[in-house]
């Protein structure tokens, strides 16, 4: 063993107890700590050779302990504002999603998410059936000018009717009893003019 490793294993082996003390007096985590001084004691052996002769090994590794706790804490201090900053940005949506819910009541809730299936159910029909069923209702076309309008014969109107009012009602069936989804379907319509 060369004179440098056996003083590089007794600096270590005497003052690593009382080194990880003195940094997990600044970091108190002793897994930190432990860490640090090691990292302060490479630091140290690495740049043995660079340092003044009249250098202190025991000062010089505590003044790296020093520095590198600080270094942590600093680290800590940034990662918990940003952390705070996040649970706060949450806390501003949570409060933002509160008070939309509480500002709507149940029945506009349901009002636009109706609006929104009849919508998505119009768009999804083939256009015969969508087009047949908006010039009923929401240009109150009767069954023979529909007929005449799109070249089919009436039953043709009277069936892709029955056929779209079919899908309107399976597609609100979690939302409105079947004898009022009748009822409201015109009143929603009127979301489409």
């Amino acid at each position: 063993m060369s004179p440098d490793t056996e003083i590089f294993n007794r600096l270590y082996v005497r003052y690593r107890t009382n080194f990880i003390v003195i940094a997990r007096s600044y970091v108190e985590d002793t897994a930190v700590a432990e860490d640090i001084v090691t990292d302060s004691f490479v630091s140290w052996w690495l740049r043995r050779n660079m340092l003044p002769e009249d250098t202190d090994p025991r000062r010089y590794i505590v003044g790296t302990i020093k520095k590198q706790c600080l270094e942590h804490l600093r680290s800590l201090r940034i990662h918990s504002r940003v952390h705070k900053n996040l649970q706060n940005a949450n806390e501003r949506m949570l409060a933002y999603h509160l008070a939309s819910l509480e500002n709507n009541t149940t029945e506009e809730l349901h009002a636009e998410e109706v609006v929104e299936i009849m919508r998505r159910r119009l768009e999804s029909m083939p256009s015969l059936m969508r087009d047949v069923f908006l010039a009923s209702r929401t240009e109150e076309l009767s069954i023979k000018e529909i007929a005449e309008r799109f070249h089919i014969s009436e039953r043709r109107v009277k069936y892709e009717l029955k056929k779209a009012l079919d899908a309107l009602k399976e597609a609100l069936k979690d939302y409105l009893p079947a004898y009022i989804i009748f009822c409201t379907i015109d009143l929603l319509l009127r979301h489409f003019r």
